[in-house]
């Protein structure tokens, strides 16, 4: 029952199909067809417009929306408490394969005087790459303190009181080579984590607190484990929750727009570590754990973290190029084997905020799939704000009622909850849909014009339009003080009041800016975005940055999203791309080796940029931005060989003349779809 990765040979394979950027034909076939699911319909025809977006391993294919739950509503889910207590019992270690053993805290509900529940009960599951022992005393002490906060540990691994009083046996699992488990961290290594996975699912099975039934949960890094274990279809897996973890890990975090997201790695790796260091059991068990530290901070300078990080400094093709390093890393290769029910949770900017839409399109055929997506970024996520409103519950009790209906097999109404709910940006509210993309989308194009404006019209030869190219410096540092810096930190600076964390304006007094004329009416955007700019520069190589803004009637610059795309990676491959009333909306760029293109200073070439997806309300009176800039830093900067091929002061330039028609195509909601 091992989850399908692509991996070796065959991945290098799979990523290695291309064609012509400027092609829109869709030349390869899927080897792999769509799951059938009875309750999805057929496409209405506002919906026909959208195909599915590609992977490594599948062509892109016509979209079959969702219509289940037109009418699906939240509602508050608290029942009263089974258990008045909850005990831990002392750390226990699973055997794996090659010898390694992982640790495991096993908490259990216990009665009014503390003696654990005997009887066999459901299991929550998580496995974490950030110290369960740290993330239980964390759980502990915040419980008498703040009753209200004491989830608060289970964001990196530790159990949640509320479910386990609820009725649920909670197995934290320290990650091979992270917390007490022995081996080595090599952040989901495909090369162990199935087998690893499977091996901790029989263990519970087999424990006489187990009924044999488990749901998979987790935040983050968390999260990410959640998807791999009901990716090895174990017949105990039941039901799935992950929050803001993904998806594709080389687009989506690792190497953005083919730019090495080094803010990300080292804010990650620096926090893997820290909390492995942090061991609470050097305290209560030194003999074993204090050696078992020593070595994992000896791992992380000598074998992954740092030599990784090193790696992808120096340019390593292995890191820099799509290959199989970051295809056995990315679950959305492996969505046709989550077959369980499955609750996805994101955030308008969170990390994964391309990822997790793409695993919830990934899995909505296979089960029932449901998918919240809050306002703010992966820490606001994580710690619950700006999650709730119209009817939504807070998270602990969404993943009550999930596994209440899933794990524990009740009627408690989790299938009548919408399939999307999203807080759409500038609305104000959370909106309601039976599926994403949004079924009632339609594709809109916009123009970049000499004059600055951005309009449906497309240039032309007309002596009264400007259509002069636009130049910029191709500085390397823009963004630096943006959303981007916040959320490539993992959110930590948005809890900041600083302006250019919220606002645009600071980062784009240097980028070539176009705005529509005010808006008459109100515009609803909802789904990916895809920029196509012509342009030049003067250097052997360059990015470019597209961001997309709702600007107010004061000329206040709101960031709704951003896209970055390193100029040697501009090949596209059609065949993968995402496409709405037949305009591609969603490129696919191999970002292979063998798909890197030359710069040639002076040439003028088409960058099809992908805006990660957005949902966003701009009231009439304000205006749509799109700023074009040379870099996002905080995103991706170049690496190796990358960095001698352009200077800081060369230039960029734009063009948007009838034979090189740079523009935006977005998709367009009815405003009437709001609910």
């Amino acid at each position: 029952m091992r989850r399908f990765i692509p991996t070796g040979l065959a991945a290098l394979a799979l990523i290695g199909c291309q064609n012509d950027a400027n092609t829109e034909g869709n030349t390869l076939q899927s080897a792999i067809e769509p799951h059938p699911n009875p309750s999805a319909g057929t496409p209405s025809a506002a919906g026909a417009g959208w195909t599915t977006n590609g992977t490594r391993g599948k062509t892109r294919a016509p979209s079959a929306p969702i219509t289940t739950t037109p009418g699906g509503s939240w509602s508050d889910y608290d029942p009263p408490s089974l258990y008045p207590r909850t005990v831990t019992l002392p750390t226990q270690y699973i055997p794996m394969a090659d010898g390694v053993k992982l640790a495991v805290l096993v908490t259990l509900p216990a009665d009014i005087g503390g003696k654990p529940i005997s009887g066999p009960l459901p299991v929550v599951l998580q496995e974490t790459d950030y110290n369960a022992a740290l993330a239980t005393v964390a759980s502990d002490a915040l419980q008498p303190v703040v009753p209200g906060l004491s989830w608060l540990g289970s964001v990196i691994g530790a159990y949640d009181p509320y479910m386990v009083k609820h009725g649920y046996v909670n197995v934290s699992v320290d990650g091979r080579g992270t917390g007490n488990s022995e081996g080595v961290w090599r952040a989901f290594d495909p090369d162990h984590q199935a087998d690893d996975d499977e091996r901790v699912l029989d263990w519970i099975v087999a424990q006489p607190w187990s009924n044999g039934s488990i749901g998979v949960a987790g935040i983050s890094d968390v999260g990410i484990h959640a998807f791999l274990f009901a990716q090895t279809g174990h017949p105990a897996v039941k039901a799935v929750i992950s929050e803001g973890a993904g998806g594709d890990t080389y687009r989506d975090v690792a190497i953005t727009g083919g730019q090495g997201n080094l803010l990300f790695f080292s804010t990650w790796f620096s926090l893997t570590t820290l909390v492995s260091a942090i061991n609470p059991q050097v305290l209560t068990n030194p003999a074993t754990a204090l050696p078992l530290t020593l070595q994992h901070l000896t791992n992380a300078l000598t074998d992954f973290q740092v030599p990784k990080f090193v790696s992808a400094v120096l340019g390593d093709p292995a890191l820099v190029y799509d290959g199989a390093f970051f295809a056995g890393r990315s679950p959305v290769e492996a969505t046709d084997a989550i077959k369980v029910p499955t609750f996805i949770v994101t955030t308008a900017h969170d990390i994964w905020q391309r990822g997790m839409p793409l695993m919830y399109e990934g899995i909505k055929h296979n089960a029932p799939t449901k998918m919240l997506v809050g306002s703010g970024t992966h820490a606001e996520m994580a710690l619950n704000l700006r999650m709730t409103g119209d009817g939504v519950p807070i998270f602990d009790r969404i993943q009550l009622r999930w596994f209440d209906q899933y794990v524990k097999g009740l009627h408690v109404g989790a299938d009548t909850l919408p399939n999307v709910t999203q807080d759409v940006l500038g609305y104000g509210h959370m909106a309601t849909a039976t599926d994403w993309p949004h079924p009632d989308a339609h594709a809109e194009r916009y123009y970049l014009h000499g004059n600055k404006q951005l309009t449906a019209a497309a240039p032309t030869d007309s002596p009264f339009e400007k259509n002069d190219p636009r130049k910029l410096v191709q500085y390397p540092l823009n963004g630096i003080c943006s959303i981007s810096t916040s959320q490539w930190t993992l959110g930590a600076l948005s809890l900041l009041p600083i302006p250019c964390f919220h606002q645009d304006n600071l980062t784009e007094l240097f980028n070539l800016v176009y705005e529509t004329p005010v808006l008459q009416q109100d515009m609803y955007i909802n789904g990916p975005l895809q920029a196509d700019i012509w342009a030049s520069t003067s250097e052997k190589g360059g990015s470019i940055s597209v961001r997309v803004d709702d600007v107010d009637i004061f000329g206040n610059a709101t960031p709704l999203s951003n896209g970055l795309l390193n100029d040697q990676f501009r090949q596209v491959d059609a065949s993968r791309s995402r496409t709405l009333d037949g305009q591609m909306i969603q490129p696919w760029h191999p970002y292979t080796a063998a798909s890197a293109q030359p710069v040639v200073p002076g040439e003028i070439m088409k960058l099809s940029v992908e805006v990660f997806p957005t949902a966003a309300l701009l009231e009439a009176g304000h205006r749509l931005r799109v700023a074009i800039g040379p870099s996002n830093a905080p995103q991706g900067v170049p690496v190796g060989e990358q960095i001698q091929l352009q200077s800081p002061i060369g230039t960029m330039t734009v063009y948007n003349d009838p034979s090189h028609p740079s523009s935006i195509v977005v998709p367009v909601v009815p405003v009437s779809k709001l609910r």
